[in-house]
């Protein structure tokens, strides 16, 4: 029998499927005991896909520590390989104030997890650490999303002010995720959430084109028809608050 079978076995059982109503109850909270090692696996992969089923996701699911939400996740690839948005929200595990340089890998899962909560879709693993950590408002977050149509009308110093906010660094040529550049009417962007690049060709201020590109070739791919740039980095201040925060920081240090 495939792994899979197996999936659908354990999601049309009795205790599922009691567990499933269950959950149709608001902070319903419920203590199933009695599973041990891959069990617990196996009893997540099936519950999903009964959730799947019925379009009841997104579905976060949280564990103990860092090592746990892995060895969570690659059982949940094997049990379930037909879910796109399976997803690893991982813990910083680095202080605010140390002077590091940011791990592309661990901001780029985070802010795939985030972008599927919001799509209300996919089934993201979470240590406890991971989502104790702050995160801006839902609204901060949202408001710094670019969406561009074919019917946009794009002022490009208007786009690089926005695109600076949500935490892009300009460039002279896209080589790399979280990277933007502007060459004449042509805007290269690399979201941390895309597979490839995203260039915008513009006609005067009206949008001519938009397509995805290989950075490693600069090559254009697929044409689309619109496109929702997202921050390339949880931490953004609004122009407001940062206005705020240096007039605070001044005020403290005439005390």
């Amino acid at each position: 029998m495939a792994i899979e079978g197996l999936v659908d076995i354990v999601a049309d059982s009795p205790d599922i499927q009691h567990v499933h109503n269950q959950l149709s109850t608001p902070r319903q909270e419920i203590l199933f005991t009695g599973l041990s090692g891959s069990q617990k696996s196996l009893y997540v992969a099936a519950l999903y896909k009964t959730l799947r089923a019925r379009k009841e996701a997104p579905t976060v699911v949280l564990t103990y520590n860092q090592v746990a939400a892995q060895r969570l996740y690659a059982d949940l690839s094997s049990l379930l390989p037909d879910v796109e948005n399976l997803l690893l929200y991982p813990a910083v595990e680095v202080d605010p104030h140390e002077e590091v340089t940011r791990d592309l890998g661990v901001e780029q899962a985070r802010l795939l997890a985030i972008e599927a909560v919001l799509r209300r879709s996919g089934l993201v693993i979470a240590p406890v650490q991971a989502v104790a950590e702050r995160l801006v408002p839902k609204e901060t977050y949202i408001a710094h999303r670019r969406e561009i149509t074919m019917d946009s009308v794009i002022e490009i110093g208007a786009l690089t002010e926005d695109l600076v906010a949500m935490g892009y660094e300009r460039v002279d040529r896209v080589d790399g995720p979280g990277q933007f550049s502007v060459r004449g009417g042509i805007i290269d962007v690399y979201p941390l959430t895309e597979p490839h690049g995203i260039r915008v060709e513009l006609f005067d201020t009206d949008v001519d084109s938009i397509r995805t590109f290989d950075p490693a070739t600069q090559r254009s791919i697929d044409k689309l028809e619109r496109v929702v740039i997202g921050p390339a980095r949880e931490a953004l201040f609004p122009a407001a608050a940062l206005d705020s925060a240096v007039e605070a920081i001044e005020r403290a240090a005439r005390l």
